[in-house]
């Protein structure tokens, strides 16, 4: 119960932890059955002992019952027997059975006398305030012996181990007639491994027992006599020195008491010595996190550890400033709050993540328990008789600390290491060796077919020219340009500039762009080009935590990129969608790990780990920079996740934690201009939105958008091959569809098959709720957002479910290939059965049909023109240059091919740039369009488009001298003429040439130049005030901030120790 005096990590106690479900009847059984069993148990051997009536044993009880019988039957079982027995219950279950009197009072006869047990209900929060409102009560109803001289003290989860334990305390006492407080060895519940033998007092104050907890108790600490402290549970304590050092309100929590108790003993003059011949076993049901704080089972039976480090740390530093004086506090308190921030990095480099937050916040939880701490030190100084000095015989060096720090150190890494034979480990390699063999194989293959889809492209790409489609834009912005806009609050989206959240997927180039070292333009190329390999990879890691056979991992990676393939991602380049196909897998995969829920090769167990989590709290990152619709997704599958998780379930809670801090911005334009159509930009992406490729222009159901999707319509070319290869892919979906509803009903995948149900749910309903939303209004009519997103992760939980319905696939490990039966016959000593083998083979067979048809079917989808391209087009050199001589610069790019439909966009580099399309603006633009209220800024972007419409339409019309000033005046430099096939651009071009203030400086095959006469052109250009403001904002600098302090986090835990992993991760 005093745990936190512990110096090492908790030792390991399977057995005991095994205890939390053998014993929940014992909790459930009332007070009154519990001691009357006990005492039936033991009534053989207290006929038989001596009562010493000297002696009274006090024991701590609370509503968690399970390991009290076994306690009180230790104890009744001694050959010496206290006295009285009072039983301090704390707890609220049986407090009905007491206020009856059926447990109250229990006369047990022994030789020479009678042990009388008492029950006795008390309010208290910490065991020395149970065992004085025990005591108190005793003395005040006249209960307990004037004789009694000593206190033998034990929680519920203590017991004796001996039936010589009382007799040899008493003996100790009896040789040391001068000790206050007789310790004893503390053990673990098995009575084998230790915990301490006694502390010492440690430099930096605090104490250390010098025992590595968890080691094999070898008598090596037998030889120890005066201690500076010990744990209460199962000391021996004089009557008067605890009446006097534990009077008055306690300051100390269960983690802390005893150190303090024994402190305030031995300065004030007292003895504290341990008798390491006596031994208790002592669970720490609240220490190992068996127990809440208020005494209840963890987890009510589902065995989910409670963490107590919180309460270990906030003892601890209660301890330090209570040893220290009061006017060394703020310099104290100022070194421990830098010193955070170092625990807080080393802890996390441990993967303890909580740990880590409370070694963060600890400095400023101290501050809030000051008076805490102040009554704390008075009752220390006051109790102080003997000086610290004085005490050195009770103290350890720091070179003992650290050859104590080294021991701990050696047996947490010989512990944390599963221990294989060298056949398990030759085993194991050959299966490493194998799998990434495989999987290599299977990226290279994935790498040719993804260059072969784009086959088209592949020269241009090879030479530089950039690519777009009718989904993507190019780019010609800089890095600097690219970073401004991917981290400002201010976008050009609209006019000439509105306040506006920055769009999510910037920050995903802006890292590709890194790749490309800094050459934002050939990013998208790069994402294009190398997705498929990875996207496979990315499944086939997913793959594997549900099923270990190769052949379907490899299988199943290949048709996940080739479902991409299918539904349009690489022959339109839609880069949100490939860089999430690549990601999202991934991100599910490391949550399925951080939980313990993956498939090993045996003899290697699953284990859950932070370091996983932090991993899929990255990967999940970038997919909903790319995709924030998948927040839905992951909102509702989470609780689902949670709900089928055996343990560790907060680690749900952290993973979207980088997401949101990545889309703070995001997320606080939608809940600020919620009434302004903001929402809308939940369920955008940096995709041209146009009905050819943002969705269709009526709401329709899930079937609906998948019919399309699938229907003949879609695809082209081909003829009856590619008739037949279309129904293969349509069928292959129905299959794996029905894999997917077959894995349910797998009882060995039961949890997981589930998980991904409810992954598929939640992308149903974002499939469902996109197909309903207004992204864009244009001439085409009204654009619906992607159901795309949704479609995706429907994808990716069906191949999840097919690789369950393949089993797990695990090899089994046997150390002989042959066995000897009881017939006397030799067979394999792995038998496997042919069904199961013959399955999976299907189930991989089924796989690979389904990868050709849908790789297939990508050579010759989508139907509707706009196909990823090579892309030339771009401003005159002359146009690129005026550009970037300044940043205020702009030029007005026109494209009047059509006379009723002129369309136009203010120009900050050499393309119509992706960094232009804004969902923030483009989502109240709707509302606008819609004849709703929108935000100040994005009415004034709007207004001056409408001022450019105006301007164009008089040039339209015929030359205009007024229509040339106005867009003058608003910063325009000049104008670019696009080219069409039509040529219906000479009208435009003719009055402008004829108008006021213009003179045409470049025509090239692509389009014509005309700049505008200013009287100035190192000043004119539009005004950059507002952007200067918002990129000087203190949100900008607190998001930047929030957002670099999450990564680094994330990243320092999600980084490897292998030395604490074992080999079979992947």
């Amino acid at each position: 119960m005093d745990g936190s005096m512990a110096g090492g990590n908790g030792g390991p106690q399977e057995a005991v932890r095994g205890m939390r479900d053998s014993g929940s009847e014992v909790g459930k059984a009332s007070l009154a059955d519990t001691v009357a069993e006990a005492v039936a148990q033991s009534e053989n051997s207290t006929r038989a002992a001596t009562v010493s009536t000297s002696l009274a044993a006090v024991v701590t009880l609370e509503d968690d019952l399970r390991y009290f019988p076994e306690t009180l039957v230790s104890l009744l079982r001694q050959t010496v027997l206290p006295s009285e027995i009072f039983l301090a219950y704390c707890g609220q279950v049986h407090i009905s059975h007491i206020a009856s009197g059926s447990c109250r009072n229990i006369m047990v006869p022994a030789h020479g006398g009678t042990v009388k047990i008492r029950v006795i209900p008390v309010k208290a929060g910490s065991f020395i305030a149970a065992v004085d409102g025990a005591l108190n009560y005793a003395r005040d109803n006249g209960i307990i012996s004037n004789r009694v001289r000593q206190l033998l003290l034990l929680h519920d989860d203590s017991r004796p181990v001996g039936e010589q334990y009382i007799e040899s305390l008493t003996e100790a006492q009896r040789n040391n007639p001068s000790a206050s407080v007789i310790g004893t060895k503390q053990m673990g519940w098995d009575g084998e491994t230790l915990h301490n033998a006694g502390y010492y007092a440690a430099p930096g104050h605090r104490v250390n027992s010098l025992v590595v907890d968890g080691e094999q108790d070898q008598e090596q600490y037998d030889s120890r006599s005066d201690v500076f402290a010990v744990s209460l549970s199962g000391a021996l304590v004089d009557m008067d020195v605890w009446l006097h050092a534990s009077d008055g309100n306690y300051p100390f929590g269960t983690f802390g008491q005893s150190r303090d108790f024994c402190r305030r003993v031995c300065l004030g003059g007292g003895r504290v010595i341990i008798a390491p011949q006596v031994k208790t076993a002592h669970l720490r049901a609240r220490f190992e996190g068996m127990r809440t704080q208020k005494g209840q089972p963890a987890g009510h039976g589902s065995g989910a550890p409670v963490p107590s480090y919180g309460a270990q740390a906030k003892a601890r530093d209660t301890y330090y400033y209570s040893d220290i004086s009061v006017i060394r506090w703020p310099l104290s308190w100022f070194w421990k709050w830098l010193g955070s921030f170092i625990l807080f990095a080393k802890l996390l480099g441990r993967k303890q993540v909580y740990q880590a937050c409370v070694e963060m916040c600890a400095p400023w939880r101290d501050l809030g328990n000051i008076f805490t701490m102040i009554s704390a030190r008075m009752r220390v100084a006051s109790h102080s008789r003997v000086s610290a000095r004085d005490l050195s015989l009770l103290s350890v060096s720091r070179d003992r600390v650290k050859s104590w720090n080294d021991r701990v150190r050696a047996f947490s890494d010989e512990g944390s290491n599963t221990v294989l034979d060298p056949l398990a480990k030759a085993h194991l390699r050959t299966r490493k060796r194998i799998r990434y063999t495989w999987a290599t194989i299977m990226a290279a293959v994935m790498l040719a077919v993804g260059l072969a889809v784009n086959f088209g492209i592949l020269r241009a790409a090879f030479t530089g020219s950039v690519l777009s489609s009718v989904s993507l834009t190019p780019s010609g912005a800089t890095f600097g340009q690219l970073a401004r806009s991917a981290t400002s609050y201010w976008s050009y989206a609209s006019g000439l500039g509105a306040h506006a959240a920055p769009a999510p997927f910037s920050l995903v180039l802006l890292i590709m762009s890194l790749v490309t070292l800094g050459h934002v333009e050939y990013a998208p190329t790069v994402i294009i080009l190398l997705t498929a390999p990875c996207a496979a990879l990315s499944f086939w890691a997913l793959a594997g935590t549900v099923t270990r056979s190769n052949a379907v991992r490899i299988t199943a990676g290949c048709a996940w990129a080739a479902g991409g393939m299918f539904m349009g991602f690489y022959s339109l380049g839609n880069l949100p969608l490939l860089v999430s196909s690549v990601f999202l897998p991934a991100s599910v995969a490391f949550t399925l790990k951080a939980l313990g829920m993956y498939r090993t090769e045996k003899p290697e167990r699953p284990a859950p780990s932070a370091q996983n989590g932090a991993c899929a709290a990255l990967c999940f990152m970038a997919a909903a920079l790319c995709e924030p619709q998948l927040m839905i997704v992951w909102a509702v599958s989470c609780a689902a996740f949670a709900l089928f998780a055996r343990s560790h379930k907060s680690y749900l809670l952290l993973i979207p934690v980088p997401a949101l801090a990545a889309l703070l911005p995001t997320v606080i334009d939608v809940i600020r201009y919620w009434d302004k159509g903001a929402w809308r930009q939940i369920f955008m992406d940096v995709n041209t939105a146009s009905p050819a490729a943002a969705g269709s222009s009526s709401a329709t159901s899930l079937l609906s958008q998948m019919s399309a999707l699938f229907g003949p319509g879609h695809f082209t070319g081909g003829g009856a091959v590619s008739a037949a290869v279309l129904w293969a892919a349509v069928i292959g979906f129905a299959v794996v569809a029905v894999l997917s509803v077959v894995s349910l009903f797998l009882p060995i995948v039961l949890r997981a098959s589930r998980m991904m149900w409810s992954l598929m749910l939640g992308g149903a309903l974002a499939a469902v709720l996109s197909s309903r939303v207004t992204i864009a209004v244009d001439a085409g009519g009204y654009s619906k957002g992607s159901v795309m997103p949704g479609l995706m992760v429907i994808l990716l939980g069906m191949l999840a479910c097919a690789c369950m319905a393949a089993g797990t696939g695990v090899k089994t490990f046997t150390a002989f290939s042959r066995r000897i039966t009881s017939e006397g016959t030799v067979e394999s000593a792995a038998v496997l059965n042919p069904a199961v083998l013959a399955g999976r083979g299907v189930i991989a067979v089924i796989l690979a049909l389904c990868s050709a048809a849908w790789v297939w079917s990508g050579f010759t989808a989508p139907a509707a023109p706009g196909r990823i391209a090579a892309s030339q087009n771009q401003l005159p050199a002359v146009v690129q240059d005026y550009l970037a001589s300044n940043p205020a610069r702009r030029v007005l790019a026109v494209d009047a091919s059509v006379a009723q439909d002129l369309t136009y966009h203010s120009m900050a580099t050499s393309r119509g740039d992706i960094l232009d399309i804004n969902p923030s603006i483009q989502a109240q633009s709707v509302s606008y369009r819609l004849g709703q209220k929108v935000s100040p800024s994005v009415q004034a972007a709007e207004d001056t488009g409408r001022k450019i419409s105006f301007a164009l339409s008089l040039l339209i019309a015929g030359a205009s001298s007024s229509a040339v000033d106005q867009l003058s005046s608003l910063g325009f430099g000049g104008i670019y003429i696009v080219h069409t096939a039509e040529d219906d651009s000479a009208q435009l071009i003719s009055h402008l040439i004829a108008s006021n203030g213009t003179e045409s400086v470049v025509s090239t095959a692509q389009g014509t130049y005309i700049r505008f006469s200013v009287d100035d052109t190192n000043t004119h250009g539009i005004s950059l005030s507002q952007e200067t403001r918002y990129s000087r904002s203190p949100w900008r600098y607190a998001w930047i901030a929030v957002m670099a302090v999450t990564l680094i986090i994330y990243c320092i835990v999600a980084f490897p120790r292998r030395n604490r992993y074992s080999q079979e991760q992947a």
